[in-house]
């Protein structure tokens, strides 16, 4: 059962603060979808300060998604080398392939485009279309789903697929209207 609270004070607090203290991560910069994408894959499994050491090498090897696509797969690899979980690093690849044939080399602007892609499951897709394209949509990941068991006062594991299912709902109540994302997330 969610516990009442002030859902539009909640939210205006959550992107103050955001506002005021996000880490300075090297995809901040421009919020550029390519950026934004390889983040999102890096980040997966991984400390952001590692994936923001990472993510410079890369983006000076791979500027763009033509690099990735264009490059061999040992390239790939070599420069995914200790970031771990080498699946994403060949899945980046096929993605970007994928991207030049269907999409002009451009990450696509639309969530069920964005699924379509190799590695691109729904907290990925939700995360590049809110972050990139500030498009209105909730990001649920462990740690917002911790967040917002303690706000609503839930008391059941939020592993749940019913408490996964109210908090789901409960974030698209507080997803600004004209954009943005609520996630301790980039």
């Amino acid at each position: 059962m969610l516990y009442p609270f002030d859902h539009d004070r909640f939210r205006d607090r959550i992107l103050h603060w955001f506002a005021r203290h996000q880490r300075d991560l090297p995809w901040r910069q421009t919020y550029e979808p390519y950026h934004v994408w390889v983040a999102e894959i890096m980040g997966q499994q991984t400390q952001l300060e590692r994936a923001a050491e990472y993510f410079r090498r890369w983006i000076n090897r791979f500027p763009d998604i033509r690099a990735v696509a264009d490059a061999s797969e040992q390239e790939i690899l070599k420069a995914w080398e200790g970031l771990g979980y080498y699946r994403r690093a060949r899945n980046l690849q096929r993605a970007a392939r994928q991207l030049l044939a269907d999409h002009e080399g451009e990450i696509p602007a639309d969530y069920q485009a964005l699924l379509a892609l190799p590695g691109i499951g729904p907290y990925t897709a939700s995360a590049i279309v809110s972050i990139a394209f500030n498009e209105s949509r909730p990001v649920l990941d462990a740690n917002v789903s911790r967040v917002l068991a303690r706000v609503a006062d839930i008391d059941q594991p939020v592993r749940c697929q019913a408490v996964q299912k109210a908090l789901n709902r409960l974030l698209w109540e507080l997803v600004p209207a004209d954009g943005g994302v609520i996630s301790t997330r980039p």
